[in-house]
């Protein structure tokens, strides 16, 4: 699988961008590297990791995301991020 995302706003200016792609990993999950960058005229971040994605519980579906972070305010180290969906 691949996935991408882009946002951008001319009101700032900002921007927003994610890459992951993965691999099926055992019929549970998507599994495999990501990268996101986002920023604006003051500020950046870069975010390098891994992730799982689509793991369903009934009438849940998860994910989830590890790795590095490091931005233009000297605070780097380590992210993590989850997100649900429910699904009908």
């Amino acid at each position: 699988m691949v996935n991408a995302g882009v946002s951008a706003s001319t009101i700032g200016p900002n921007y927003w961008t994610r890459i992951a792609t993965g691999w099926r990993l055992f019929e549970y999950a998507w599994v495999g590297p990501e990268a996101l960058a986002l920023g604006g005229s003051n500020y950046q971040q870069v975010r390098l990791g891994v992730h799982a994605t689509a793991f369903k519980t009934g009438m849940l579906e998860w994910s989830a995301g590890v790795g590095y972070v490091r931005d233009s305010d000297h605070r780097n180290g380590v992210y993590g991020r989850m997100g649900l969906l429910t699904r009908r």
